[in-house]
């Protein structure tokens, strides 16, 4: 079936980095150059609310299927998770080497992933991300590719280390 554009709006000064949908379609959450991200009526493109806290360009947005959640990736090496509704930003993930160029949650919400120019990938799980049930977020340890080519993560808790 084909795809037919109904509407184009400016939705930041510069370059527009990334779009995504709220998950019951009333919103669209931009992504652009200027530091911030944006979310805007999907009937009426009228600005709803901003998401200001990174220092350089937000490369990319995440709503997690609930609408709770939001996560977006920055040049500035970081990834905030996001009290979606209230546009307050919750936690910062740093440690990485690189812009960050993606963010996903999993279909069913409980992890999220966020992807570097480095290559690398950083995994979290939901109660890990500063909300309810535990408070906190674990350390993630990166470990050198494999010789098979395939990327190895690992999370760290206080009492155990997974790997995956």
């Amino acid at each position: 079936m084909p795809i037919t554009q109904i509407a184009e709006f400016k939705a930041h000064p510069r370059h527009a980095q990334g779009a995504a949908f709220s998950p019951d379609g009333d919103e669209i959450a931009t992504t652009g150059m200027d530091a911030v991200a944006q979310i805007w009526s999907a009937s009426d493109f009228a600005l709803l609310r901003t998401l200001e806290a990174h220092e350089k360009s937000v490369n990319a947005i995440a709503i997690s299927p609930d609408g709770e959640i939001a996560i977006t990736a920055s040049s500035d090496r970081t990834a905030i998770v996001w009290d979606y509704r209230q546009a307050r930003a919750l936690q910062t993930l740093t440690g990485f080497r690189n812009t960050l160029a993606a963010a996903r949650f999993s279909p069913d919400g409980r992890r999220a992933a966020v992807s570097s120019y480095d290559g690398r990938i950083g995994v979290w799980e939901r109660d890990c991300l500063g909300l309810p049930p535990s408070a906190g977020a674990p350390n993630l340890d990166r470990i050198p590719q494999h010789p098979s080519r395939r990327q190895i993560l690992a999370r760290r808790t206080p009492r155990r280390r997974f790997v995956v």
